[in-house]
């Protein structure tokens, strides 16, 4: 059995294996960007929503009053915290800050999906935010079995989450204190 080894056939056979390997690199680099999108997406549009905010509020004067709609990533929450606030984020090291993150908690807005900006006044406070979820606060001091646990104190965290639509914040600058309150 002898193998003929054509020149021409053979840099037709190496050109489409060429073409074939270059054509699977672009397949996977188009695969990677769509991945890169559907799961950044939301952060993204986070970054975006807290560089408006922030620009909205440097806009503002010394107790000038903004209102302006807003769109921000479905389910992440607008958070703030005075830099008296031991709770903060370590994001926003001795400052105050607003933060956008995929939870209320500090500790959600650590990770990659928290984002934080300072603001320069002494307090922040989140007015009347949309939702009712009841954190437990306090060590329990029963339970155990079919016994009730007592000794909870439960708190509505204050933050603003936001939803599929539009939302109007509206924000109150004083020397001392940033209020952020909303309207949907």
């Amino acid at each position: 059995m002898t193998i003929n080894l054509d020149k021409k056939g053979l840099i037709k056979d190496v050109t489409s294996l060429v073409i074939a390997i270059i054509g699977i690199l672009l397949l996977l680099f188009a695969v990677y960007q769509l991945y890169k999108v559907i799961v950044n997406g939301d952060s993204e549009i986070a970054k975006k929503t807290l560089n408006i905010i922030e620009t909205k509020i440097n806009y503002l004067e010394e107790g000038q009053t903004g209102k302006f709609p807003i769109i921000g990533p479905k389910e992440w929450y607008l958070v703030g915290w005075g830099k008296e606030n031991i709770e903060r984020p370590d994001k926003c090291y001795f400052d105050s800050c607003i933060c956008i993150c995929k939870g209320y908690k500090p500790e959600d807005c650590q990770g990659r999906y928290g984002f934080c900006r300072k603001v320069d006044v002494k307090d922040v406070k989140i007015l009347e935010g949309n939702f009712e979820i009841k954190e437990p606060k306090g060590v329990p001091t029963g339970g155990g079995g079919n016994m009730p646990v007592v000794g909870y104190e439960y708190v509505a965290p204050k933050a603003i989450k936001f939803p599929e639509n539009l939302i109007e914040l509206q924000v109150k600058k004083t020397k001392e204190i940033l209020e952020i309150g909303y309207t949907k």
